[in-house]
């Protein structure tokens, strides 16, 4: 699925092995993560939150934007990608 040109997935550890994912960071506060491979920086979050145990984690390919200015350029992604989930269940 997209995020404007930005690729999201579901979350999963053969995800971080296949694509060799670092974590280099957490945000206990909003739940993210952040990781990098030789490609890309990625967040993984949560855009179900409220569900038992944080509901099943999403990432998003942010390709080589810098963390802190791809966040404050999209800070209502998680709600936009928790509405492109809710409507293709």
């Amino acid at each position: 699925m997209k995020y404007k040109v930005f690729s999201v997935v579901q979350f999963s550890d053969s995800l971080v092995k296949s694509k060799r994912l670092e974590k280099i960071a957490t945000d206990s506060v909003n739940w993210w993560t952040f990781y990098k491979n030789k490609e890309a920086n990625w967040i993984e979050f949560y855009p179900f939150s409220e569900h038992h145990g944080g509901g099943a984690p999403y990432i998003i390919n942010i390709g080589s934007s810098d963390f802190e200015p791809w966040i404050e350029d999209n800070k209502d992604f998680v709600n936009s990608v928790r509405e492109l989930i809710d409507t293709k269940v």
